[in-house]
């Protein structure tokens, strides 16, 4: 019985060990992604790159210009092919109250 709670302990800490090592590895592929990633978020501490991605001057004229963009799209209205007001899950919510 004592072989068997030893052989138990051992295969717990083990396992316990593995799951470490999976859990950093994980952390490592999820770094090695973000690092990859396309996005603002990527260059925007250095302004050459904002520069060249966006031919504006600086992160901050970036983000005038995209909140400004952001808010004309909230008002966009979709159509689908055939001329018809599309289904609302394509974009932001058109629906009005009618008081």
């Amino acid at each position: 019985m004592e072989q068997l709670t030893a052989e138990i302990q051992n295969l717990t800490v083990e396992f316990e060990h593995k799951e470490k090592q999976l859990q950093e590895e994980i952390d490592k592929l999820q770094q090695m992604i973000n690092d990859n990633k396309f996005s603002i978020d990527r260059f925007k501490h250095n302004q050459a790159q904002v520069k060249f991605y966006t031919l504006l001057d600086s992160y901050d004229s970036f983000r005038v210009v995209l909140d400004f963009l952001e808010l004309g799209a909230s008002f966009l209205i979709y159509w689908d092919s055939n001329g018809d007001l599309a289904d609302s899950n394509m974009g932001p919510s058109t629906a009005t109250s009618d008081s």
